[in-house]
């Protein structure tokens, strides 16, 4: 997925995909090959506003806080979902999982208030390879900027 991203990041025009999640990535039968999808809601680069007014484009779960907050979109908001989509991986669970259930993501108000107001940032889990756990917590950089580029990835 990190290529895929990368090429479309790298394109040009370049492309933010703004909705990177698990449903949106196809696998082949034999679970080898990865396939990006669901561009419904892409935009190049220069053109990552609101969709509407007062509406931020995603599924909250895998926003970056910037894109709650209706800020200009960088490829930083992939690279955010990136590493959310990597806990995923990782853990088989989401991130921000809610009460008691321990599987269950939170609410999208839970989960807003949880990202900008509590300040609940995420950290990798500590059973994993170095690299990785480096790789997940650079993706979640509270600066967009100094979130990896998917090439980097």
């Amino acid at each position: 997925m990190a290529g895929a991203l990368a090429a479309l990041h790298g394109g040009r025009p370049a492309i933010v995909h703004r909705d990177l999640k698990p449903h949106n990535i196809l696998l082949d039968s034999a679970g080898g090959r990865a396939t990006l999808a669901d561009f419904g809601i892409a935009r190049t680069a220069a053109r990552t506003v609101l969709s509407t007014v007062a509406t931020a484009a995603g599924t909250p779960q895998y926003m970056a806080p910037e894109q709650f907050e209706g800020a200009p979109l960088t490829a930083a908001v992939d690279a955010w979902a990136f590493g959310v989509v990597l806990w995923e991986c990782a853990t088989g669970r989401a991130p921000y999982a809610g009460p008691g259930s321990g599987t269950a993501p939170l609410c999208p108000m839970q989960l807003l208030y949880a990202v900008l107001v509590a300040g609940k940032r995420l950290s990798p889990p500590a059973r994993l390879p170095p690299p990785l756990a480096v790789l997940m917590a650079a993706c979640w950089a509270t600066d967009p900027a100094a979130r990896p580029s998917m090439a980097a990835a």
